[in-house]
């Protein structure tokens, strides 16, 4: 699986449920800390995060929050798989991504052997 530069989020996200139960439980700045495991979640290949407390100590560094600040948002938020967590919505959010990336690509190639076809 390929990084992300960048992952789709729609301008009035923060009114969503999820966003407001965020916000509700946990400010914006668990807000600001959710989106920052996205993003962290987007940059590596396996879309995986170790939940080792050693792990989440340099998260929690990272995104300069403590682990009591950073676990509960895991917790409830993402999906925890033995050693690991990660997030469904963004793994399905970056997969549509490709698919329109990839059908996009498609379309430009055929436009341009159509465009080198009429200069024949």
């Amino acid at each position: 699986m390929k990084t992300a530069d960048y992952f789709p989020v729609k301008t009035n996200n923060y009114t969503s449920q999820k966003s407001l139960n965020i916000r509700l439980e946990y400010g914006w700045a668990g807000y600001g800390i959710y989106f920052a495991i996205l993003q962290k979640l987007a940059s590596v290949e396996k879309r995986t995060l170790s939940i080792e407390p050693k792990n989440l100590k340099a998260i929690a560094f990272d995104l300069h929050c403590t682990i009591d600040e950073l676990q509960p948002i895991i917790n409830e938020f993402f999906t925890i798989d033995n050693d690991e967590f990660y997030s469904d919505e963004l793994n399905n959010s970056l997969a549509i991504s490709v698919v329109k990336q990839v059908k996009k690509h498609r379309q430009n190639i055929h436009q341009n052997n159509e465009l080198k076809m009429l200069k024949i």
